[in-house]
């Protein structure tokens, strides 16, 4: 079976999660992200994601929070240095 790659990774952001504070110094989204079709497998060192832009930005991401799922056997955290 093939591992979850970038490309399976599917960004939703509808237009009201986009841009929460688009008074303040920096911007605020959130979206809803689906990993793969159930069908791929979970790759060593974790999933990558799409592109920054992905997500509604244009410079970086400078932090991410994870909701955390019913528990599932899994820790879901964001690797900066890896992306």
């Amino acid at each position: 079976m093939a591992a979850i790659a970038s490309t399976d990774v599917t960004v939703s952001l509808p237009p009201r999660d986009r841009d929460i504070v688009p008074a303040g110094p920096k911007l605020m989204s959130f979206p809803s992200i689906t990993f793969g079709n159930g069908s791929l497998t979970y790759p060593s060192g974790g999933v990558p994601l799409p592109d920054k832009s992905a997500f509604g930005f244009k410079k970086q991401i400078d932090r991410i929070f994870i909701q955390q799922p019913a528990a599932n056997g899994f820790v879901y955290k964001y690797d900066r240095a890896n992306h």
